[in-house]
């Protein structure tokens, strides 16, 4: 079993979720996925808010990377998933990592008229 919690690179998550065995757990706000997401293979999206009652529609059998925004968070939430017996990671500096090392985001706005992401930030 398990015992520590890895803190894996942007491009490791990347290629490791691409082999089928690792799954990407996105724990940022549901306000904050309208905007844009992972592009992985496999992911989940459970805010930390609802983590700590969903988390048990995670596969036993992958490997968790929790990511959030900046890496805060996903520690606490990898800590938790841990001591209920998953494989578990971080991913190394969130979102901000993940943008800065050029890794590409699904866009996903939830309405289709120009400038109107849940963000709210304008978009040329």
């Amino acid at each position: 079993m398990q015992n520590t919690i890895n803190v894996l690179t942007p491009h490791e998550v990347f290629e490791k979720c691409k082999t089928g065995d690792t799954v990407l757990l996105d724990i940022r706000e549901n306000k904050m996925l309208g905007y844009e997401k992972f592009d992985v293979p496999k992911q989940f999206n459970i805010s930390i808010k609802e983590l700590y009652e969903k988390w048990i529609i995670l596969p036993l059998n992958k490997l968790i990377v929790v990511a959030d925004s900046s890496e805060i968070s996903a520690l606490k939430s990898a800590e938790f998933l841990l001591e209920h017996g998953f494989r578990v990671a971080v991913l190394a500096g969130g979102t901000v990592e993940w943008e800065r090392e050029g890794l590409s985001f699904i866009k996903n706005c939830y309405d289709n008229r120009p400038n109107s992401c849940s963000c709210q930030h304008r978009h040329n």
